[in-house]
């Protein structure tokens, strides 16, 4: 409720969503007082708005409204955060930014550049659709529990355009996805368990593109990434099941 509060003297309005049915009427009621407060900016009784639901079945585009984006403000249960980054960008088009409060090592991960022992998946998943940026440190003292691990504030800005351009977005996260599965594999046999060609072919077509296959997924850039998923569209139905 207090980030929410905060929100609405700056915005025209805010949504906040919440699961619990018996928080939704902590906040509902939190605002009413705030609205019937003497603080000018909060007395519209439609700037705040309570919406009980799960944000991960909720429809962003119905909350945005027609030609409305949005900014998107978070302190999530730290089990769900990355259910709930990627289901926030599967609505890129109605939202901004992303505001949200995650695990520091999470942090860290969604950051990573490639060849770091942080780098992986989410890194090249949140880096294909957003700029993340750390913002700061949250110690886990500031915390009430306190957690057994620090936190980071961290900002998801949507990009205009994706970083890489790629014939078929699908494969381009599949491949992505069968090279960190098992770490320590080489991209090649990663390619291989994906049954679209023999080794020999793979490397032919890896070799071609200038990647040694024997590298490992977390050397490969989000741009050689997608040379690797250009070079292998149409090789196989399996690549897109």
């Amino acid at each position: 409720g207090d980030i929410a509060l905060a929100a609405a003297g700056r915005a025209k309005k805010v949504i906040a969503v919440e699961k619990d049915k018996l928080l939704c009427k902590i906040l509902e009621d939190r605002f009413r007082i705030a609205q019937i407060s003497t603080d000018e900016r909060l007395t519209d009784r439609h700037r705040l708005e309570v919406v009980c639901a799960d944000i991960l079945k909720l429809n962003l585009t119905d909350i945005a409204g027609e030609g409305r984006n949005i900014t998107v403000i978070g302190n999530p249960p730290y089990y769900i955060t990355t259910p709930i980054i990627f289901r926030l960008i599967e609505y890129k088009d109605v939202i901004n930014s992303i505001f949200i409060t995650v695990q520091r090592e999470v942090a860290d991960r969604i950051t990573a550049a490639a060849s770091g022992k942080d780098y992986g998946v989410l890194s090249c998943m949140v880096q294909y659709h957003t700029h993340p940026r750390i913002l700061f440190d949250i110690k886990r003292e500031h915390f009430y529990p306190q957690p057994g691990v620090d936190s980071a504030f961290l900002k998801l800005e949507r990009l205009k355009s994706p970083p890489v351009s790629v014939k078929d977005e699908a494969l381009f996260f599949k491949i992505i996805k069968a090279g960190f599965n098992q770490r320590r594999k080489t991209l090649l046999n990663a390619l291989h368990n994906l049954k679209v060609a023999d080794k020999t072919r793979l490397s032919a077509l890896l070799r071609r593109i200038a990647i040694e296959p024997e590298r490992r997924a977390e050397t490969l850039s989000l741009e050689e990434f997608a040379r690797v998923s250009d070079e292998l569209t149409g090789l196989g139905p399996c690549l897109i099941n």
